[in-house]
């Protein structure tokens, strides 16, 4: 299910305007996120992964992992962008954070596996990700993660 489309609608428009917003849309159990690509929404996306993730124990370490892969998102997908969106779904059991971008070539990145390269300056996050969090799946172009829960 997707964004309703007046909510797309609106944000792009505030977006031609530059006075965007983060488009939440609540339906029970899954929250959709329209995230305009600019590094100052990153703490209201935050917020609302805190407040979605509230009871659980591990809420923490699911924002720290939600606030870098749309980073990821923002920075590397839609290249700061500001006509493109990040689109998040929060659910109980998964995360999935989608770019407007071409992707990436994920297969090459975690053939091996996901590695903690300290002496990188590029490459840390989604490995920073996987040790936090376990399993990450990837669609085939490589511009969605899906972050599963346990």
């Amino acid at each position: 299910m997707q964004i309703p489309k007046d909510c797309v609608e609106i944000c792009l428009e505030q977006a031609k305007m530059g006075a965007t917003e983060v488009c939440v849309y609540k339906q029970q159990e899954i929250w959709r996120i329209l995230v305009p690509s600019a590094f100052h929404f990153l703490d209201e996306v935050r917020d609302h992964v805190n407040e979605f993730y509230a009871l659980r124990s591990d809420v923490d370490v699911i924002a720290m992992a939600v606030h870098e892969l749309v980073a990821n998102a923002i920075e590397h997908g839609n290249c700061a962008n500001s006509t493109k969106f990040v689109h998040l779904h929060l659910s109980e059991d998964s995360v999935s954070v989608e770019d407007e971008g071409r992707g990436f070539d994920w297969q090459s990145r975690t053939m091996n596996g996901v590695s903690l390269d300290l002496d990188s300056e590029r490459g840390r996050g989604l490995a920073m990700v996987q040790l936090m969090s376990g399993t990450l799946v990837f669609n085939e172009s490589g511009n969605r993660i899906i972050l599963l829960l346990s």
